[in-house]
């Protein structure tokens, strides 16, 4: 089961990330949408489980991020949100500190858990931006333009997803800009540390394999 652990992290990412805008906005399409968000918490903490020191802190920002989501759902208290994304940010960006530990550490080999790995610390690099914009917007509000009205924080982080992903992999459409120094500064962080990593992961995986092909000559 822990072999395939970013395996049930990738998947749950995927959904979240890719599948709400397709789930729909009634009350069961956001009960299924606050279902999957449970379900990363908890693919995450399983995700770095074997890194004892690292597990508990993981663990119990998502018990905060589950609690926070909950309060609001209920209350729909903005104080609620704010716990929220910030609880949910430090959890993400946990899990990716923690993944990256892993597959920049002393790898011995190259498997199909580590590909998924990679994947998903891409993926938890495009959800850290959607929360790091949607939290500098819930702070300063029009610390960036959209090209239409958007109510309410659900509807917006929707579209920080998309601008998150379309920032990390430098491709852009223009339908939200950046609009203060602030929110310029991340976004050209993101953007930077995207083609970074893929150019330092690649790298990385490629020494592994050709170190692994290696030692299966030397001891064939």
């Amino acid at each position: 089961m822990r072999r395939f652990r970013f395996a049930y992290l990738l998947v749950s990412l995927v959904f979240v990330a890719f599948a709400r805008p397709f789930i729909g906005e009634q009350i069961l399409g956001l009960a299924v949408i606050d279902v999957l968000l449970f379900i990363t918490l908890i693919a995450g903490a399983y995700a770095v489980i074997e890194r004892k020191s690292l597990f508990f802190i993981v663990a119990g920002l998502g018990l905060i991020s589950a609690g926070a989501q909950i309060v609001f759902v209920v209350s729909g208290s903005y104080s609620a949100v704010g716990i929220f994304l910030t609880a949910t940010l430090l959890f993400y960006g946990s899990v990716t500190c923690a993944s990256m530990l892993t597959l920049f550490g002393h790898q011995a080999r190259v498997t199909r858990d580590t590909l998924f790995q990679a994947i998903s610390v891409y993926l938890l690099m495009g959800m850290i931006g959607a929360l790091a914009y949607a939290l500098l917007e819930l702070a300063s509000p029009g610390s960036f333009k959209f090209t239409q009205d958007l109510a309410g924080i659900d509807a917006r982080f929707e579209r920080f997803l998309g601008f998150s992903f379309t920032t990390l992999t430098t491709l852009g459409y223009g339908n939200i800009a950046p609009a203060t120094p602030r929110a310029d500064a991340m976004t050209t962080l993101q953007a930077v540390c995207g083609q970074i990593y893929l150019a330092i992961v690649i790298a990385r995986l490629v020494s592994i394999q050709v170190g692994q092909n290696a030692k299966s000559r030397v001891s064939g």
